[in-house]
């Protein structure tokens, strides 16, 4: 029932949210979102994830695939 409520009142979902209401890990997330699997935007220094981003996420199907590692540059 709570998640219920949490889908209905909200627009913009945290990670954290998006993990309650999917049943994801908070690093699996991440790695879509790093992936652009899933849509996400920036306010101030945190990210969310708008709820039509949510709803397109459960409808489809999924592979999921690794992050590109980032080259450090010296």
């Amino acid at each position: 029932m709570q998640k219920v409520l949490l889908l209905d009142s909200k627009i913009l979902f945290s990670r954290r949210d998006f993990s309650k209401l999917t049943g994801l890990s908070l690093r699996t997330i991440a790695k879509l979102v790093a992936l652009r699997e899933v849509e996400s935007i920036r306010v101030g220094r945190r990210r969310l994830i708008p709820k039509r981003a949510l709803l397109r996420f459960v409808e489809r199907s999924h592979r999921t695939q690794s992050a590109p590692l980032k080259k450090v540059g010296r």
